[in-house]
């Protein structure tokens, strides 16, 4: 883009002279945007004063712009890594091609000024942009950025079969099973988009046999091939848990797959605990990107703050080494400390080199600013409406927020002081 380009408009007045919106939906839009965050777009988007479409159109004609549906095969990958995944993120923009001194960024709504001279100096060229639409762009990103090798897939240690059980269940398994070869056998489990598989340790047979019952193994050691299903149940955390079991038998081996029915009242943290897969991949981006200092405001701030530690362990994974901190000390099973008042404390925790850290604490008297800082992924829960948080003295850069009723969470993340 030329150095001299004048100043663009807001969307909403130009919009508002074409006739497309009158002013009181320019409040309304306003309104809706201080409450939730977000592009003049999607507010109208949102409110259904223009349609997705509508609004993509009305934003490429009005300021010029090609409207294009990229796809991330067509990208090129050096040239989109000039910026991290937290900047593509919070500008919801990711650079796409380069020609020459000219490079094509692809955005959501024109950016400002301000952010394509940061990205100019950023890149060392001229920026073009291109419009596409907000969800198309997300997609870009989490198949960019979002490129370690266990995404789909995460191998874990060597488990008992009993221990493999209760992992599956504790983190809210939607199904489980055994891949038996011989006298070998792999366990997996299926939770929020990814499978995780563990050799199962000598002695499965056994200790499979005595976790679930009927005995699943002795049934299919004496069935015929083919497939079969029946009813079993097992035992978590003091519950009877049953289950719709099915087996896959052939030459050289069988195929266990357990089903947990729906209605079983799983350990309720676990249970409550359902991230989106958009959720996740984000913030294992901006963990990544090491810029993570997270405000959570919840509707239900007492289910928040259960839920709260635990969601690195959900978001990166299990072998994450995350801390929380509280002014008790006390955590269940999550490993916890209770903060003390002095800045000391912080950067004792600091020097941990720790992947994470969630914080519940009071707002007044503790070394908030430094913890935020000593974990890669940081969050912290807001006692009080965001607009009366120091946020930005303690460095906060983004805000999740949680509303809606354990069992049916929602969840919203985006970008502060953009």
């Amino acid at each position: 883009m030329p150095d001299d380009v004048q100043p663009r408009r807001p969307l909403g007045a130009i919009l508002l002279e074409s006739g497309r919106i009158t002013q009181k939906d320019v409040e309304r839009v306003l309104e809706h945007q201080r409450a939730h965050g977000g592009y003049f777009g999607q507010g109208l988007v949102s409110l259904g004063i223009l349609s997705r479409e509508e609004a993509d159109w009305a934003i490429a004609n009005h300021f010029d712009l090609p409207f294009i549906f990229p796809h991330a095969d067509a990208v090129d990958r050096d040239v989109a890594h000039m910026v991290p995944a937290d900047w593509a993120l919070a500008h919801m923009a990711v650079p796409i091609v380069r020609a020459g001194r000219l490079v094509t960024v692809v955005v959501a709504e024109p950016l400002t000024q301000e952010v394509t001279e940061e990205l100019r100096k950023r890149t060392g060229l001229q920026v073009e942009m291109a419009l596409a639409s907000a969800s198309r762009i997300r997609e870009l990103i989490h198949a960019i950025y979002d490129t370690r090798d266990d995404a789909l897939t995460v191998r874990e240690r060597e488990r008992t079969a009993g221990e493999f059980i209760a992992r599956a269940l504790t983190h809210a398994a939607e199904r489980f099973g055994v891949s038996i070869r011989g006298s070998q056998a792999t366990g997996w489990w299926r939770a929020r988009g990814r499978t995780h598989r563990a050799p199962l340790a000598d002695g499965w047979e056994a200790a499979l046999d005595a976790a679930i019952d009927p005995p699943s193994v002795a049934r299919v050691r004496a069935g015929q091939d083919g497939h079969t299903e029946w009813e079993a149940e097992t035992e978590h955390a003091r519950l009877t848990v049953p289950l719709e079991a099915q087996a896959l038998i052939g030459a050289g081996g069988v195929e266990l797959l357990f089903r947990p029915l729906q209605n079983v009242p799983l350990a309720p943290a676990a249970a409550e605990l359902v991230l989106p897969t958009t959720l996740m991949t984000e913030l294992r981006l901006l963990w990544r990107a090491g810029s993570a200092r997270i405000a959570v405001e919840a509707e239900r701030p007492e289910a928040a703050r259960a839920l709260l530690p635990l969601i690195p362990s959900i978001a990166v994974g299990d072998e994450v080494r995350a801390l929380h901190v509280n002014s008790t000390g006390e955590g269940g099973s999550v490993y916890t400390l209770a903060g003390d008042r002095n800045d000391a404390f912080a950067e004792s925790v600091a020097s941990y080199e720790l992947d994470a850290i969630t914080i519940d604490l009071p707002h007044e008297g503790y070394p908030l600013h430094g913890l935020l800082r000593a974990a890669p992924l940081a969050l912290i829960l807001l006692h009080e409406p965001l607009d009366e948080t120091p946020t930005q003295e303690w460095g906060v850069n983004w805000l999740l927020t949680i509303a809606g009723e354990p069992g049916g969470f929602t969840w919203q993340l985006r970008a502060l002081h953009r």
